[in-house]
Parts: structure tokens; C-alpha cells; sequence
């Protein structure tokens, strides 16, 4: 990726996954599932994540691979978990609940049984196609730019998520778990972006982007 290009809208959830398909998926969950309460602070691993495919009614939540990176975060009327209607498909992964969470699980068995539904199975594919597109970008971030761009894109990222995550996650907390960047550098370009009138920040939290982000640091 150059550094001139933006962080494309697919790579958000609530711009970009494919509606029909949810939609779809939506009614599984809601007619065969259970609805659970979280608190700020709760983990969901192991069976209770691997085993289940959710739909979030209200809150935040972190998808983690450990205690030090996140790789997604979902919101309001979000779908997560579609990969582990084929076992083993996230066998690192768990949940964090970033805001007190209200959410519906469905156990994946529920899905197996639908799949003899060519829409059922059009809708796992074209959510997990979906999936693999935003991998995809993220990774090649990742290997191909410098301390900058991942910054760069991590703060994109950060300014398409929905107000309530952006109010829940310091800036700095979400560019590190994300790129792997420290800290001290993290830190260090935020201000450079502050002082050039490019972000807003108000208690450590994106507030806004003003103007496209310089191409280099």
C-alpha cells in the first residue's frame, strides 16, 4: 500500500459487510439463540466463543488473538463469528468486552443444519469472502509499511468505527494493539499529527480527522 492511500471502507463492519447476507444470518441467530449479558472487563473464550456465532444488540467488543493485539472490534447490530460455524476456523481467538454488552449466540449447530439451504450457503461464503478482503489489506499493512503507515492506517481505521467504540478506546491503546508499533512512537507521531492540525483528540480518544493524513513522516 502507499502511504497516499486511504484505508478503504470495506475494512469497516458497519460500512462494508455484506447486508443481505447478515440479514440472513441475523434470523438464524435470533431464532434459534440465547441472549447473554457481558461486562466491561469479561472475556469470552474458549467454548463459549469457538462454539457459538453471535449477533451484538448493544455495546462494544474487542476480538482478540491475545492479551497484547486485537484485530477487530465490533458494535451495534454486528455479526462475529461466522468461522466457527467450520471448527477450528479461529482457534486463538476470544472476545472483550470493551462497553457492557448485550448480545445473542447461536450455536453453530444450528448453521450445519442449514446447509443443505443454497442461500444459507451463499451467505457464510459471502461473509467469510468478505472476511478474508479485510485479512487480506490488513496483513499486507502490516509487512509493507514502516511505523508511519501502519499509523496512518490504524488512525482510518480508528476515524470509520462508530462513535461509542471511539469513546471507549484511547487512540494510543488502539494504534499499538493493532500495528505493533510502541508506545513511545505511537505517541511521538499523534503528536506531530496534533501540532499539524491533521487529528483531534480530546482525553486521548480520536475525535476526528480534519484533512487527509501527509503521505510520510
Amino acid at each position: 500500500m502507499n502511504n497516499n492511500q486511504t484505508c478503504p471502507d470495506y475494512m469497516s463492519p458497519e460500512l462494508s459487510a455484506p447486508h443481505q447476507s447478515v440479514d440472513l444470518l441475523k434470523d438464524i441467530i435470533k431464532r434459534y439463540g440465547q441472549t447473554h449479558y457481558a461486562r466491561a472487563g469479561q472475556m469470552i473464550r474458549d467454548a463459549d466463543f469457538h462454539s457459538q456465532v453471535f449477533w451484538v444488540d448493544s455495546g462494544v467488543l474487542l476480538l482478540r488473538t491475545d492479551a497484547q493485539y486485537s484485530i477487530a472490534n465490533f458494535g451495534k447490530n454486528q455479526l462475529i463469528g461466522v468461522n466457527n460455524i467450520f471448527q477450528g476456523g479461529m482457534p486463538d481467538h476470544y472476545l472483550e468486552v470493551v462497553e457492557d454488552t448485550r448480545y445473542t449466540v447461536c450455536p453453530v449447530e444450528h448453521f450445519l443444519h442449514h446447509l443443505d439451504d443454497g442461500r444459507v450457503v451463499l451467505a457464510i461464503a459471502e461473509h467469510i469472502n468478505w472476511q478474508a478482503m479485510v485479512m487480506a489489506f490488513y496483513v499486507s499493512v502490516m509487512l509493507r509499511e514502516d511505523a508511519y503507515g501502519k499509523v496512518k492506517f490504524a488512525l482510518e481505521l480508528l476515524s470509520k468505527a462508530s462513535a461509542e467504540f471511539r469513546d471507549h478506546i484511547s487512540v494510543v491503546k488502539f494504534v499499538c494493539e493493532r500495528t505493533g508499533v510502541s508506545k513511545a512512537h505511537a505517541h511521538s507521531i499523534l503528536k506531530q499529527l496534533r501540532l499539524g492540525g491533521y487529528i483531534e483528540m480530546t482525553a486521548g480518544n480520536l475525535v476526528q480527522i480534519f484533512k487527509h493524513l501527509p503521505s510520510a513522516y
